[in-house]
């Protein structure tokens, strides 16, 4: 994702010349405002693919990168990275008696997983010990020689007749993000905010001096 802010060639020649008695004047309302706009850009990034999503505006932001402004360079990025969404950090996963169903989407379809199974393990995030969980599926069991048992404890299965796992995670919030009604929303929320916030910024600075 990109976010273009635009502003006009000749008022910014204009604000040039009205800071140019201030030292580092210009560098400090810009890199202020840049910044402060950044994290708006996050903030409505979560908002808006949460808008669309089962996923949580925190862990939406987990696949958030930036780069803030400084004064020697008058620019910043935030961009949406990351490897898919594990299906058990959705918010519309619900347990059945057999697997878990899911609903990916607000107000979408409910899909079902009969073999899926959450393993939960405490992990150290920023110096703080949390419970991750990553869902995973066991491949269907088919036999022509013995029906399945949906209700037989898997760990009682000799080695060699457990299944393959496969890691439930095939949706990228990048991906959301890129699609033109979300990036658009973001975009436009992005180029009023810098607009204002550079007003303001400006506005700020030059009491100083009034």
């Amino acid at each position: 994702m990109g976010l273009q802010v635009e502003m006009d060639q000749g008022d910014l020649t204009g604000v040039k010349l009205v800071l140019s008695g201030i030292k580092n004047g210009y560098p400090k309302v810009q890199t202020r405002a840049l910044n402060k706009t950044m994290t708006h850009v996050i903030s409505q990034t979560a908002k808006q693919v949460n808008a669309v999503l089962n996923i949580s505006q925190k862990r939406i932001k987990e696949n958030i990168t930036y780069k803030k402004a400084n004064w020697s360079s008058l620019s910043m990025w935030v961009k949406s990275t990351g490897t898919p969404v594990n299906f058990a950090s959705f918010t519309g996963v619900r347990k059945l008696k057999y697997g878990y169903s899911i609903q990916f989407r607000k107000g979408g379809t409910r899909y079902k997983f009969r073999h899926a199974f959450i393993w939960e393990r405490p992990v150290t995030k920023k110096g703080k010990e949390v419970i991750a969980k990553t869902m995973f599926e066991r491949q269907e069991y088919k036999s022509p020689a013995k029906k399945f048992r949906p209700d037989f404890p898997y760990g009682m299965l000799p080695k060699k007749y457990r299944l393959p796992l496969k890691v439930l995670d095939n949706v990228r919030i990048e991906d959301e993000l890129a699609k033109p009604k979300v990036l658009n929303a973001v975009i436009k929320s992005g180029d009023e905010f810098y607009l204002k916030t550079f007003d303001d910024e400006l506005a700020y600075e030059l009491r100083k001096f009034a």
